[in-house]
């Protein structure tokens, strides 16, 4: 349904970017040379307002990515895809920078996360987790110091703290209890 909103307003709100000078609120869509539309969304008064959708100009307007934007500024969600259509990433920007949970997701056609992240200000901060190809949570990670503070086994399906010391774990082991 977003798709087909999307491609609607493309259709009908495309405009050239030296019409823009005059208006003061328009929906928007910028081109390449090649006339293959690289954003869309709303200026006022010459800055980004609200959600804007980047697109890759090399495949055939597939979307990269989508960011909310207030007074020019991204602040607010901000949402990243692969090629293949699967969201990336998701998090939120503030004052032009990541701040705050974003959700990493592996490219693979099952969509599982990878990892989950956190920022202040865009600064990496805090204890990230680190998920396996399966999507089950294999370790928490604590970016300032840079180390490993919890690794997890799987007992019945679920995710189970491992002790550290335990060095003959690997991180793509699996430890199962029947």
């Amino acid at each position: 349904m977003l798709l087909l909103l999307l491609v609607a307003s493309i259709i009908s709100c495309t405009k050239n970017e030296e019409s823009i000078k005059n208006d003061i609120v328009q929906s928007i869509g910028f081109k390449d040379k090649k006339g293959m539309l690289h954003c869309q969304g709303t200026l006022i008064n010459g800055k980004k307002e609200g959600l804007w959708t980047e697109f890759d100009t090399d495949s055939i307007n597939a979307i990269l990515c989508i960011k909310e934007y207030k007074n020019g500024i991204n602040t607010g969600i901000h949402i990243s895809f692969y090629n293949n259509g699967n969201i990336s990433r998701i998090g939120f920007d503030k004052n032009g920078k990541q701040d705050g949970r974003w959700i990493i997701f592996q490219s693979s056609k099952f969509h599982k996360i990878a990892s989950e992240e956190y920022y202040q200000r865009g600064t990496p901060t805090g204890i990230w987790k680190k998920y396996d190809e399966f999507g089950f949570l294999r370790r928490d990670y604590d970016y300032k110091t840079k180390k490993t503070i919890r690794e997890y086994g799987l007992i019945h399906s679920k995710p189970v703290p491992i002790p550290i010391k335990n060095k003959n774990l690997q991180d793509t082991s699996v430890v199962s209890i029947n």
